[in-house]
């Protein structure tokens, strides 16, 4: 059942008011009729427009979020849906994809109704708007969609993450030298081809905003980076030879080996994928770190790396990591299906790389 908020009242015998009760009314009714329903939050007030898939047979509840789109082409919003998602449904679809694939559709549509300009009032959406601009009715996410599948999709690799022996010890001050060492040694390598991978999406960039934006990055892994890398490694010296003079270990080879890969073998597109993750999650990490949800101690200005993780928390690199994201996501967003499916398998491996960088201090300076 697809009710709206007036029609989940009449159908749960009872007032609704807000989304909670409305989620509450939905479990209800799912459970009395034995059937999932999709409750709709189109006629709450605000700028929000949820919809809620519930089926009390099986522990399912799945929100799906929405902003609202401002149109007045809303005329049979809600027959639209109910039958895309049964057409949905009759392809095989499970009802978690179906109603998202039907969402997105009518997400679009709805977005390109007042177009039309049919008649006056509240017109119909534009149904066929997907299938006039590409041909067919399967939709391209919007770049907010795109980030925030994508950062779901590694969920677990960030979890894995946050439950490392050297971030959970660089948190709480209790990490020692060496691991702490090893780290930025190979980091400081790390840097030192990153900024060439850097260069490269800036040359293969498509716009003149996306090519000054890796560029300057680029010069920043090397001249900002790699100053504070060797402020610890080698102080008296400063930057220089002796700053990327370790052995890379199998961590940071492999890596580089695929940024490289796909660098110079790749697109944009999917080369700005892999790159992604080490902003994204240095910044995340960060901005946690700072709000102490890795402890208090790693907010005293005390700790023995406060220098370091002042850097995780820099605003710039987190204005920086929001201009990634975004050029990321809006390339991803406008690419065909099979060029989108390579940028998040770039991205998935990147990050896959980082939780594996993050581990190798440990594993090769375990705790005794």
């Amino acid at each position: 059942m697809t009710p709206n908020l007036a029609e989940l009242a009449v159908l749960a015998g009872r007032d609704v008011v807000g989304w909670a009760d409305a989620l509450a009314a939905a479990e209800e009714l799912s459970a009395e009729i034995g059937a999932a329903v999709l409750v709709k939050g189109g006629h709450l007030e605000g700028e929000e427009a949820p919809d809620a898939l519930i089926d009390a047979r099986r522990g399912l509840r799945e929100e799906f979020a929405g902003a609202r789109i401002a149109t007045a082409g809303t005329h049979g919003t809600g027959c639209s849906l109910s039958s895309a998602l049964a057409t949905r449904l009759a392809l095989g679809e499970d009802p978690r994809q179906a109603v998202a694939s039907a969402r997105a559709w009518l997400r679009e549509s709805l977005r390109d109704g007042d177009a039309l300009r049919v008649g006056t009032g509240h017109g119909p959406v534009s149904h066929f708007a997907g299938l006039w601009s590409r041909g067919g009715v399967d939709t391209r996410p919007t770049p907010a969609r795109v980030a925030a599948d994508w950062w779901q999709h590694i969920s677990g690799i960030r979890d894995a993450i946050d439950d490392l022996p050297f971030i959970r010890r660089l948190a709480d001050g209790t990490l020692e030298r060496e691991p702490f060492l090893f780290y930025l040694a190979q980091d400081a390598l790390y840097l030192r081809e990153y900024a060439r991978v850097l260069a490269e999406a800036a040359r293969l960039a498509p716009t003149s905003d996306e090519q000054a934006f890796w560029a300057h990055s680029a010069h920043g892994s090397i001249v900002g980076e790699l100053e504070l890398h060797a402020s610890w490694l080698t102080p008296e010296q400063g930057v220089g030879a002796q700053t990327s003079s370790a052995a890379p270990s199998s961590a940071t080879t492999a890596y580089l080996d695929h940024l490289r890969s796909v660098a110079f073998g790749g697109d944009y597109a999917e080369l700005v994928a892999a790159i992604l993750p080490c902003f994204w999650l240095y910044t995340d990490l960060g901005r946690r770190l700072h709000a102490g949800e890795f402890g208090a101690a790693a907010r005293d200005p005390q700790h023995p790396y406060a220098s370091w993780l002042a850097t995780y928390a820099d605003p710039a690199f987190e204005e920086a990591t929001a201009q990634a994201i975004a050029h990321v996501s809006g390339a991803a967003s406008t690419a065909d299906a099979e060029t989108r499916a390579r940028m998040l398998r770039a991205f998935e491996v990147s990050s896959a790389h980082e939780l594996a960088f993050f581990a190798a201090p440990m594993d090769r300076h375990p705790v005794v």
